[in-house]
């Protein structure tokens, strides 16, 4: 499972971050986003999986929104995402039409949307009243799009067409976006 076992960094993050942290949060997230990718660049990758893994995840590092599509086995269309970023996400829930919106603060086994939004609300909690840390510097979900044999081009055209919608809901693209559906109700993974 190409999505799981990605560098946590957290741990690492916090003695690099903390003599450079101050009072201004777009200050901070940059700080950040350069240590990470300091950390990912030192890494050094025992097989090609993990390089390739590395290359992902310094990729999304500096991402304001992370979207990890996938296609399971047998599944209706969900997400996953971190507790803290339910909220932000019950949109694309809701255009999607998900029947389900999962979450935890930690799943297990590192996955990759995890690598990338996990380390904003660790750090934002772990400086909680010194510094200035947004917990959803970047947000990131896994969205399954259903299972393997559901595929047709009236799925994808209604796919790409809500993720348009919730690109737009976010201020992420231009365009006014549909009225916003209601979406399932989040539960605990």
């Amino acid at each position: 499972n190409f999505n799981r076992h990605f560098k946590h960094l957290t741990a690492a993050l916090v003695p690099i971050v903390e003599p450079q942290l101050g009072d201004d949060a777009e200050a901070n997230a940059r700080v950040i986003r350069t240590a990470c990718a300091g950390l990912l660049d030192a890494w050094q990758p025992a097989s090609e999986t993990e390089a390739l893994k590395r290359l992902l995840q310094r990729l999304a590092m500096d991402a304001e929104l992370v979207l990890d599509l996938h296609c399971d086995n047998q599944a209706v269309l969900h997400l996953y995402t971190g507790t803290p970023q339910v909220a932000a996400f019950a949109p694309l829930a809701g255009y999607l039409g998900a029947q389900a919106l999962l979450f935890a603060d930690v799943s297990g086994d590192e996955p990759f949307d995890e690598s990338v939004s996990r380390i904003w609300w660790e750090l934002a909690a772990h400086f909680q009243g010194r510094f200035p840390i947004d917990p959803l510097g970047c947000l990131a979900a896994t969205v399954e799009l259903r299972g393997e044999t559901e595929v047709s081009h009236d799925l994808a055209e209604h796919d790409a067409d809500a993720l348009v919608a919730f690109l737009q809901h976010a201020g992420h693209v231009a365009g006014t976006p549909p009225a916003l559906p209601r979406p399932c109700a989040a539960t605990p993974l």
